[in-house]
């Protein structure tokens, strides 16, 4: 099935009475839930066998993470697919550059495979014994879908570049994260490549120590194989959606608002005079698209390019310039 790829996660798309839902797969949560959706049916996913799974209704509490969500991307978000969705399927293939989405397929020819356990650790979080790092030993690993960096849960990092104070979201609500770039990424003993790992000091303990977030697996066609616990990649030839190695940032992050870009993190080493609660124009971006948000990204926040933007704030005509994004 298409799905709809946004920083480089998965939006399911539900089609109820000519109105569509997009709903966030997201392998490092336990469970699913949504704010209008109760069911998912072979309808919804194009299946020619039948399928359905309940949504079970959850507490208010994460309506906050919906609305938030959907401020940081543009599009309403009307739930999350957690991990049981996940485990009610033989295998499902996400293929994140071609925005494809399957499942129970009978062949896959991957490149290389990892185990996995699927655990009481963090919820039935998944889990898989891999090493992120060339010094130590392995280490406990979520593979998650649904978080755009890969991530650190201990400050390990000090001798890499850095770039701190950005803004993300969690089911407890925002949090500051500094970004650490060329982090050595090993799978048993066999080298990765260099990637940007995030590490953030508001986080409580974690059960784990790492996360596989989706700027390593994007760049991959992944089956997660339920059947016999494996985690099958395939490099993906498409070009990618979201730059997974920027170089340099305006010094501020934005949200939708009222179909509006609106400042809400300015970073202190900004090279702008950019303040909280101003609104962004950008004639080059286009702002009806569903995926505009990655464009933004790519534009805006994380550039791979030095190449200053052309822009409106607040109305009045700028030139907005770039610094380098790690220090």
């Amino acid at each position: 099935m298409k799905i709809l790829s946004l920083l480089n996660t998965v939006f399911i798309p539900v089609v109820r009475n000519g109105k569509t839902f997009y709903m966030l797969l997201d392998s490092g949560c336990p469970f699913s839930f949504s704010n209008c959706i109760t069911e998912i049916t072979s309808n919804d996913l194009g299946l020619q066998t039948t399928y359905h799974h309940n949504i079970p209704k959850q507490d208010n509490q994460f309506s906050q993470v919906l609305e938030t969500s959907s401020r940081l991307l543009g599009l309403e978000v009307a739930g999350l697919l957690g991990l049981d969705f996940i485990q009610s399927f033989d295998n499902i293939l996400i293929n994140i550059r071609e925005q494809i989405l399957d499942f129970n397929l009978p062949n896959f020819q991957a490149e290389f495979a990892l185990d996995f356990n699927i655990t009481n650790i963090m919820f039935d979080v998944m889990l898989t014994s891999i090493s992120p790092l060339s010094a130590g030993h392995d280490k406990t690993t979520v593979v998650d879908t649904g978080s755009f960096q890969c991530m650190a849960f201990q400050p390990i990092f000090n001798k890499y570049p850095v770039s701190r104070a950005w803004q993300g979201i969690t089911f407890t609500g925002p949090i500051d994260i500094d970004y650490y770039q060329n982090i050595e990424l090993y799978f048993n003993d066999s080298y990765q490549g260099n990637y940007i790992f995030g590490v953030s000091p508001d986080l409580p303990s974690m059960p784990f120590d790492f996360i596989l977030g989706m700027n390593y697996i994007s760049q991959y066609e992944l089956l997660i194989d339920l059947n016999n616990s494996k985690l099958r990649f395939k490099k993906s030839q498409a070009p990618a959606l979201i730059n997974v190695n920027p170089t340099h940032t305006l010094g501020f992050q934005v949200v939708f608002e009222n179909d509006k870009l609106v400042v809400n993190n300015v970073r202190p080493d900004c090279p702008n005079n950019i303040q909280a609660n101003d609104i962004i124009e950008v004639d080059s971006i286009d702002m009806t698209q569903e995926n505009k948000v990655n464009e933004i990204y790519n534009t805006l926040i994380q550039s791979s390019s030095n190449k200053p933007v052309k822009a409106r704030v607040n109305g009045e005509e700028r030139v907005l310039v770039k610094i380098e994004l790690f220090e």
